[in-house]
């Protein structure tokens, strides 16, 4: 069964590197498009006992620092591979999980 779509979930670690570079060498050899994904958990600004409040503005600048992460991922990796690279918000597990899902990605 050959492989066309590779989802890779990036949190920066050593270990998503490793992946990814085991990704790229799949998707070398199945000529296949790859996808780099990570996702930033909202961030609450403060909480009490009876709330949590979520700062739109702090959110927004951790996806900004992870896009820009995100584009040096891997250095100079990935050359001749379709790469997407993304940045989504919300619980990591069940964005990757819905992403995977509706990317149909094998």
């Amino acid at each position: 069964m050959p492989i066309s779509k590779i989802l890779v979930p990036v949190a920066f670690s050593a270990r998503c590197e490793g992946a990814a570079q085991y990704a790229e060498a799949l998707a070398c050899h199945f000529k296949a498009e790859l996808t780099l994904l990570h996702v930033v958990s909202p961030i609450p600004t403060y909480w009490c006992p009876d709330a949590v409040v979520m700062s739109p503005e702090v959110t927004a600048e951790a996806i900004e620092q992870s896009k820009a992460e995100l584009d040096k991922f891997v250095g100079e990796g990935f050359r001749g591979i379709r790469v997407t690279r993304l940045v989504e918000e919300g619980d990591p597990a069940q964005e990757i999980v819905d992403f995977a899902h509706k990317g149909n990605f094998d």
